[in-house]
């Protein structure tokens, strides 16, 4: 297992699943949604790194089914994209 060494207030661990997930935004006071997958591929107590082929904006919404608890949902901000080669990179944190 590798661990993500920074200046973080918690250490990113490596990890690796496919996650169906929904992008949360607002369209003319109307909020709408897209079915996108991605990669998780580092998580911690605070956020998760992941990849994908959507083009996803710092500021947007996640939200997806907790696979743990029947009912539970998880919502994160993404923070920060990168996009290389048709892939986009992104840093969500849990809200």
């Amino acid at each position: 297992m590798e661990v993500f060494s920074s200046k973080r207030q918690f250490e990113r661990v490596s990890h690796d699943e496919s996650l169906e997930l929904k992008v949360l935004f607002t369209e003319s006071n109307e909020l709408q949604s897209v079915n996108i997958t991605v990669r998780i591929i580092n998580v911690s107590p605070a956020g998760i790194g992941l990849m994908t082929d959507y083009p996803l904006e710092p500021g947007q919404v996640l939200k997806w089914a907790d696979k743990h608890k029947a009912g539970g949902l998880h919502m994160a901000a993404v923070r920060w994209t990168q996009e290389f080669e048709g892939c986009y990179s992104a840093g969500a944190v849990l809200i």
